[in-house]
């Protein structure tokens, strides 16, 4: 019965290490994909900012004005978003 119990401790304790490992590779799971996200919404901004240089550089005809006014609208509402979501990311 004593080895028994011995037993079923040890295993309580493989069971609560095997558990703190994986909670630990979780995190750092999560750190790696956030570090990811980061990057990602960065180099999305990018792309948006240089494409807005380059817009404000080029005279476009003026049936196209009212279609280059929807993009930079919705551009903005974009790089308002990147915004909240890289400052929810940094903050977690």
């Amino acid at each position: 019965m004593l080895y028994l119990i011995d037993h079923t401790e040890r295993y309580k304790v493989m069971r609560t290490e095997a558990n703190s490992a994986s909670v630990q590779a979780s995190a750092q799971h999560d750190e790696a994909m956030s570090a990811e996200r980061v990057v990602q919404l960065i180099e999305e901004m990018l792309d948006l900012k240089i494409q807005q240089l380059l817009e404000s550089r080029m005279k476009c005809p003026p049936e196209i004005a009212p279609m280059m006014q929807a993009k930079r609208q919705t551009d903005q509402r974009r790089l308002d978003q990147i915004r909240a979501e890289l400052v929810r990311l940094i903050q977690a």
